[in-house]
């Protein structure tokens, strides 16, 4: 059992399932392949954040050794991620 995002109102519901228990909207029982399961997705955004944390690492890393950064610049560099990171959640 998997599960997937229902159309009409985004909540998480069974492939099993004939009709979402949030709102009743009935489940398209055709196509059930072509939905998007919620486990991929959560799989991919896992990913995508963790790429994207090790790219700022390795950044921040050639900009200290290269560029004779301070650990203060430095810290500025990762606060800003920090708050561009949470301003995009």
């Amino acid at each position: 059992m998997s599960l997937f995002r229902c159309r009409e109102c985004d909540h998480e519901i069974s492939t099993e399932a004939r009709q979402c228990p949030h709102c009743g909207a009935p489940v398209d029982t055709e196509f059930p392949k072509q939905r998007h399961p919620v486990r991929l997705k959560r799989r991919h955004l896992f990913w995508g954040s963790f790429l994207t944390i090790v790219g700022v690492l390795v950044v921040l890393t050639i900009l200290y050794k290269n560029y004779g950064l301070g650990k203060e610049q430095v810290h500025s560099l990762i606060h800003w991620c920090r708050t561009m990171y949470q301003s995009h959640r």
